[in-house]
């Protein structure tokens, strides 16, 4: 395995779906995200912390999260099963965390982002930001020489494809995808969009890749599996058990990004397209 430079990674973690999810995957995901806290300056779980959000899931779900870490150590961002029935501010407040927040780093700024999930778009795009997220994110951007990294729940359409669940399917992709690429285009430091939601398959087509946005610009687009299971949702919880549990450790380089694959099952680092490192450059005609 290439060094790397903690202080210039963070360590995204996929849907965990506590409610749903066998204990045994949970145990070995938390146990492992504890012995390797010293590799990342920063952890984000990236949304569908829960399955149906009630008050018992909340409960467990944030001491699964603490027992991987220090609270401040960690962020969230909303999926959908969380906000099921539900607001963000709900849910912030169930947490005691912001869904939408910026982190900034020496080298490089993390910005969050949720979803509101509301009414009417629930059961067709829930992952729709609302447009004065849209304008924070361009705010974000905008205020900082800083390289950037977002993070949220659903990936940018048509980039992770060929799972069972991709950003193909309108349910799965975030929107409004014009008015975000617009946003990314116009920002040359806008480096990543890392997301979750597909539970993709380590094998995905497109699990990474250096996306388009517009302006000439490229955004490494970054998916990062699922604690709770991998592709198509099982019927029997414990079908998944041995699949493998993984999360991603993502470090921003001067001139790249660098993508590295933790399987908390083994303790041990897996590959995509046989690399243990995969590196995308940064790319733009403005840069």
């Amino acid at each position: 395995m290439t060094e790397f430079d903690p202080g210039r990674t963070i360590n995204v973690v996929g849907d965990i779906h506590v409610g749903w999810t066998v204990r045994s995957r949970l145990d070995a995901a938390a146990a492992d995200l504890a012995r390797t806290n010293d590799l990342a300056v920063h952890r984000v779980f990236i949304g569908d912390l829960t399955e149906f959000s009630t008050s018992d899931e909340d409960a467990a779900a944030i001491a699964w999260l603490d027992s991987t870490g220090p609270r401040d150590s960690w962020s969230i961002v909303a999926g959908n099963h969380d906000l099921d029935s539900r607001t963000l501010a709900g849910w912030e407040a169930a947490y005691g965390k912001p869904g939408i927040w910026t982190l900034d780093f020496p080298t490089f700024r993390l910005i969050g982002l949720s979803a509101p999930d509301r009414e009417g778009i629930r059961e067709t795009e829930p992952q729709t930001l609302a447009p004065e997220t849209l304008t924070y994110l361009d705010r974000q951007l905008g205020e900082t020489s800083r390289d950037c990294v977002i993070v949220t729940h659903g990936p940018l359409m048509n980039t992770v494809i060929g799972s069972y669940f991709d950003s193909t399917m309108r349910f799965f992709a975030t929107h409004p995808d014009e008015e975000i690429r617009a946003i990314l285009a116009a920002h040359a430091n806008a480096r990543a969009w890392v997301s979750g939601h597909t539970h993709s398959p380590l094998e995905t087509t497109d699990l990474v890749k250096a996306e388009p946005v517009g302006n000439g610009h490229l955004i490494t687009a970054i998916n990062v599996g699922s604690v709770a299971y991998q592709g198509g949702k099982p019927t029997d919880p414990s079908e998944p058990a041995a699949q493998p549990n993984y999360s991603c450790f993502i470090t921003v380089t001067d001139d790249a990004i660098e993508l590295r694959v933790r399987d908390h099952l083994t303790g041990g680092w897996s590959t995509i397209n046989g690399a243990q490192v995969t590196t995308v450059p940064f790319a733009s005609a403005s840069r």
